[in-house]
């Protein structure tokens, strides 16, 4: 699967593995927003397309963001889509519905209406 592939969106999951949120004050931004791109890039979990950029905003706020979702320009980079590194703090058994899969992370949402990543490898996806 490539960082852009949405093949998996849409569906229900249920967490595997807990994961608690990493940053209590995620970066975001809207689409062609700009930000500092640092020289800091990582594969997650090594495997290749699924590339992170550590960038800051003009509010000090500081997050990996997935290189696919960035148009760099040496230590400038703008948003090609509206983008918040909002992560979901969830237990093993809870329910979640997938929007969208990227670079190795899930875009969930709770039953109670919370929206946040949770990394792929926490999640079983339930059957159709």
């Amino acid at each position: 699967m490539s960082a852009t592939d949405n093949s998996g969106d849409n569906y229900e999951a249920v967490v595997s593995t807990a994961w608690e949120a990493t940053y209590p004050h995620p970066l975001a931004g809207r689409e062609r927003e700009r930000v500092e791109a640092t020289d800091r890039v990582e594969d997650w979990r090594e495997t290749p397309g699924w590339r992170w950029r550590w960038c800051r905003d003009g509010h000090g706020r500081e997050g990996w963001v997935p290189d696919a979702l960035l148009v760099v320009h040496g230590t400038e980079a703008t948003f090609r889509e509206d983008y918040d590194a909002r992560e979901l703090t969830v237990a093993v058994g809870a329910r979640l519905a997938v929007k969208r899969e990227l670079a190795g992370w899930a875009l969930c949402h709770t039953p109670e209406g919370a929206e946040g990543w949770v990394p792929l490898e926490c999640l079983t996806r339930l059957p159709d």
